[in-house]
């Protein structure tokens, strides 16, 4: 069973590897490297759909993984390729890093890019164990995991569409969004993948990991969403994504309670 999940990892980062790479010579087109995070949400649903398709764990299992993950995954990259890319200037941190990196750029952000595929195949680890649990029938649960996955995904919508209607009213220009579910969060779509990989781990790990050594699992793959991978945030960054450094530079901690809790 080992062998297996290692060999679908393997085959998982070829597949993302190939995308990001695809994505980095879009970038060199329309010098955006946001794009890359169209890739990482892209990413993630694609393997959790790979996964169910080579995984020989129990049918509907998988299969529900793949429905969620997948669904969380392209709603995630179509609205980042709407907010980010398409029409957008690139952000601030990526802006920083041209000015940073100064030479060999495009040698440098193909690292960077690939780093991104690296990543999302961690990411997607619970969602491989799902996918090679053999275990039938789902339990209660994984059958609790589903409706935490609901609240997920309509958490996510509805913190978009709040930030959204923040950021269309010229009066908040330069302010931080911290009403309604972004008074919890500061990343909605990372509180969403918390969530997430939370309800993947219920339902999967036990197809490798020795019995009570999965229980972490999930969420310590959730915190890993939450480390840095490179890409400072800046300022500047507020008006096109969260607007969310400025206050704190002036002494106003920001809230991620509800992440707190899942790690």
């Amino acid at each position: 069973m080992l062998a297996e999940a290692v060999h679908l990892a393997l085959a998982g980062l070829g597949t993302v590897a190939a995308m990001m790479f695809a994505l980095w010579l879009v970038h060199l087109l329309i010098r955006n490297a946001a794009i890359v995070d169209v890739g990482w949400a892209a990413g993630l649903a694609t393997l959790a759909v790979f996964y169910a398709i080579e995984g020989p764990g129990y049918p509907a299992r998988k299969w529900a993984i793949a429905t969620m993950a997948g669904f969380w995954g392209l709603r995630l990259a179509v609205y980042l390729l709407f907010s980010r890319v398409v029409g957008k200037p690139e952000e601030g941190r990526y802006v920083q890093l041209r000015r940073e990196w100064k030479t060999n750029l495009q040698l440098r952000f193909l690292f960077f890019f690939e780093f991104q595929a690296l990543l999302t195949v961690v990411l997607s680890l619970p969602f491989l164990l799902a996918c090679l649990n053999t275990i039938a029938p789902l339990g209660w649960l994984e059958k609790i995991g589903a409706g935490i996955w609901l609240v997920s995904i309509c958490g996510e919508a509805v913190a978009d569409y709040q930030l959204n209607r923040f950021r269309k009213n010229p009066a908040n220009k330069g302010k931080t969004c911290r009403r309604g579910l972004w008074g919890y969060s500061r990343h909605d779509f990372c509180a969403g993948l918390a969530v997430g990989l939370a309800r993947a781990d219920f339902a999967g790990a036990d197809a490798v990991l020795p019995a009570g050594k999965h229980r972490h699992c999930g969420h310590r793959s959730a915190s890993a969403a939450y480390a840095r991978s490179g890409v400072p945030r800046l300022p500047e960054d507020d008006e096109h994504v969260y607007s969310m450094v400025s206050e704190e530079k002036n002494g106003v901690k920001g809230s991620m309670v509800l992440v707190a809790r899942f790690s």
